[in-house]
């Protein structure tokens, strides 16, 4: 068994920089780069909290090549209860010791995978705290305006 840790540490880091970029597509690729680079450099380290109940998948939603854009679903199955769930506010030293499915590794590659994976892990931040900040300010926000299905 793999966990993520390990494909990540197999990853050239240039180019799962380059790949991360290419999946964020902003405007400010300088400043993204350092934030990219500095939360590897806080995984790397992590001490994983390693589960073998946990898996990482991906999986290619829709291709709409029209656009020229591909998007992909990367989510965890934990096989105790079969049920599957987001990673963007889980701990990073839970998801370094996920398993990772070997057929998502497969079909795309140890780079591809790991960036897919850190796109969904830095969705609201490149810092740990910076995602709780965000999700708390979500949270709040939500406690003040309630959805009434009117607009506020």
């Amino acid at each position: 068994m793999m966990y993520f840790q390990q494909v990540l540490k197999r990853c050239d880091e240039i180019k799962l920089v380059c790949e991360l970029l290419e999946i964020i597509k902003c405007q400010d690729k300088c400043s993204v780069n350092k934030n990219i680079r500095d939360a590897l450099k806080t995984l790397s380290q992590k001490t994983p909290k390693k589960s073998d109940n946990e898996v990482l998948f991906i999986e290619q939603l829709k291709d709409r090549q029209d656009e020229g854009e591909n998007l992909y679903n990367v989510y965890l199955l934990d096989r105790s209860d079969k049920k599957t769930y987001s990673i963007e506010a889980v701990p990073w030293d839970e998801v370094l010791g996920y398993a990772v499915d070997e057929a998502s590794i497969a079909k795309y590659g140890d780079v591809k995978f790991t960036a897919l994976v850190l796109y969904e892990m830095t969705y609201f931040g490149f810092s740990e705290k910076q995602i709780q900040n965000t999700i708390k300010a979500f949270n709040d926000e939500e406690a003040l305006y309630p959805r009434t299905g009117k607009y506020h």
